[in-house]
């Protein structure tokens, strides 16, 4: 963070490879849905504090997934977690834009989604979720951050 201003970047985790079949879309999600060619650890480097993350279940996983458009990628959310934990350890914090992925008949709910982060996030102590959003094809809902819209995705 310089002069209190956070440096951020767009679906900070599409630098990572597709998952499963999808490795074969590897030449077009490069064009249409990779956003970063650098790793956390590189844009963390270079300044950034505030990481956009989307994810999604896949359909036969019990794992939350880095996701962008209805590409999976490589990497769960927790994964993630423990990588930024370790980052943030020597500096401050950093701050997450978490977004919940609805693309390809996603049919995770609010409360699953809300109950799982407000789960996962505890150990991590350097990490804040700054704010929560949902994404669905051509419409993205912004809800807020995690401590105030805990009524909202409870529900």
């Amino acid at each position: 963070m310089k002069n209190g201003k956070k440096y951020g970047t767009h679906n900070s985790c599409t630098y990572a490879p597709l998952l499963g079949f999808q490795k074969l879309l590897y030449p077009f999600a490069v064009i249409f849905s990779r956003c970063q060619s650098k790793t956390l650890y590189a844009q963390f480097n270079k300044g950034v504090r505030l990481f956009d993350i989307q994810i999604s279940k896949k359909h036969n996983k019990s794992q939350w997934y880095i996701s962008h458009g209805g590409l999976w990628y490589d990497k769960t959310f927790e994964q993630v977690l423990q990588e930024l934990e370790v980052l943030a350890k020597n500096d401050d914090k950093v701050y997450i834009r978490l977004g919940l992925d609805y693309h390809w008949g996603n049919k995770t709910t609010r409360k699953e989604f809300f109950n799982y982060i407000k789960n996962v996030i505890k150990p991590y102590i350097n990490i804040i979720i700054d704010e929560i959003y949902i994404e669905k094809p051509w419409e993205i809902a912004l809800v807020g951050s995690l401590d105030k819209m805990e009524k909202y995705w409870s529900v």
